[in-house]
C-alpha cells in the first residue's frame, strides 16, 4: 500500500481533517481552548532533537503521537508512549536533500 493510501485509512480510521497539504488534529488545550495542528502530507517528518541532530519519523507516527499527547514533546511521546524509534538519526552535516520530509523543532 503506498503512503497515501495508508494516511488516507489512518486519517478515516481517527476521524481526523484533512486539506489536500495538511492533516489536522483537533483538540482541547490545557487551557480549555480548543486548537488544532495542521501537519504537512510528507511520508516522513523530521524532529530537530538538538544542536545539529535529527530523526526522521514515519508521518503515522508522529500523528498518532500528537492525538495521544497534542500538547506535550512529540520526541518523549513517540519514545515513551508509543515506542517508536526513528526511521534514521543524522547529523546536520550528513543531511540529504528533504523534498518528501517535513521538519520541525522541538
Amino acid at each position: 500500500m503506498e503512503f497515501m493510501e495508508r494516511l488516507h485509512d489512518f486519517i478515516q480510521r481517527h476521524g481526523l481533517e484533512e486539506t489536500p497539504e495538511y492533516v489536522i488534529i483537533s483538540f482541547v488545550g490545557r487551557d480549555g481552548r480548543r486548537k488544532r495542528a495542521f501537519f504537512l502530507k510528507r511520508p516522513y517528518m523530521r524532529l530537530v532533537v538538538g544542536e545539529n541532530r535529527y530523526a526522521d519519523y514515519r508521518l503515522e507516527d508522529v500523528l498518532e503521537a500528537s492525538i495521544k499527547a497534542p500538547e506535550d514533546s512529540l520526541i518523549r511521546t513517540l519514545a515513551s508512549v508509543l515506542d517508536r524509534q526513528p526511521v534514521t538519526v543524522r547529523h546536520g552535516d550528513e543531511l540529504p536533500p528533504a523534498d518528501d520530509v517535513s521538519e520541525a523543532t522541538l
